[in-house]
């Protein structure tokens, strides 16, 4: 809601104090419950967005797991690369983005890429874009911050692109390997999956589909399950055991306790600044049960 001053105020504006600007980099990186799901699900978000921004949604992109004999870790889409002064742009001020606005496009807040933090000190970020390759080096510093640094750029005659690569922790190998298909489950882009340098088949949808909702977007799977909130790509559980402590709930306590999943448009619910979990909110409350209320009336 707009609120009309008339009068005359002081008017006081909010910043950061630069003096702590790392110990508020150091909460964004550690936003992360699950970091292994934050790293998958963020840069793959980023590789989807710029497939859908260039139009090259058909060529693909790579994701290249880490194993025991090489423990590197590549993200590689084909999408529409980023400039060097973007780059700088982009990677330079804490909380910048080129996608808000657009709700075609998964991310927005800014902070997804900087979700590598929580797992490495450093990761390399390679850009192709309109006939220039160039590598940067991004490292945390003894002040806690990061900085980006060029470490070479060439003439090329590859597609427009990004990729970024870093060696993972060796605790971390089995959680990357075992969390593929969840992460990607409801991607409008699958990746191209690579262990050692061998494309992995995966099944990504491993659960039979025992209701369709049609027009309602809304599936019902076999077997046991939370409910599940389909936002850009990303699932979201839905928090069914606080939704269910709202008296008004109580009604759809059944639906709220099978395997289901909803499909929404982009920024119809809240969610978390980590993107980890929904936002119970006012106005998420209020629109999930209109939704759940538009389920039961279509199975009527």
């Amino acid at each position: 809601n707009k609120v009309h001053f008339e009068g005359n105020f002081e008017t006081i504006s909010v910043g950061i104090d630069e003096k702590n600007i790392a110990h508020f980099f150091r909460m964004i990186a550690n936003l992360y419950q699950d970091p292994t799901m934050a790293v998958l699900r963020e840069v793959g978000a980023n590789c989807v967005d710029a497939l859908i921004e260039a139009g090259t949604e058909k060529l693909g992109w790579e994701l290249h797991l880490p194993t025991r004999m090489d423990a590197n870790v590549r993200f590689v889409d084909h999408g529409v690369g980023i400039s060097h002064e973007q780059m700088i742009r982009i990677y330079s001020i804490i909380g910048a983005s080129s996608k808000r606005g657009n709700n075609d496009l998964i991310g927005g807040f800014g902070v997804g890429k900087w979700s590598l933090c929580s797992l490495v000190n450093n990761f390399q970020a390679i850009s192709r874009f309109n006939g220039t390759k160039s590598q940067y080096f991004i490292s945390l510093q003894s002040n806690g911050l990061p900085d980006i640094r060029l470490i070479k750029s060439e003439p090329t005659s590859e597609h427009n692109g990004f990729e970024v690569k870093f060696l993972c922790p060796d605790r971390y190998i089995n959680d990357f390997n075992g969390k593929v298909e969840r992460a990607y489950r409801f991607f409008s882009v699958k990746p191209n999956v690579f262990v050692d340098g061998v494309k992995k088949q995966i099944v990504f949808n491993p659960e039979k589909v025992l209701f369709d909702g049609g027009v309602e977007n809304f599936s019902i799977y076999e077997g046991h399950g939370s409910p599940i909130v389909v936002m850009g790509g990303v699932g979201y559980r839905l928090p069914s055991e606080t939704l269910l402590e709202n008296k008004k709930f109580a009604k759809f306590k059944s639906l709220l306790n099978c395997n289901m999943s909803i499909l929404v448009p982009i920024g119809e619910y809240s969610i978390t600044p980590s993107r980890e979990a929904i936002q119970l909110d006012d106005l998420t409350i209020n629109r999930l049960f209109n939704k759940l209320e538009q389920i039961v009336n279509s199975f009527i």
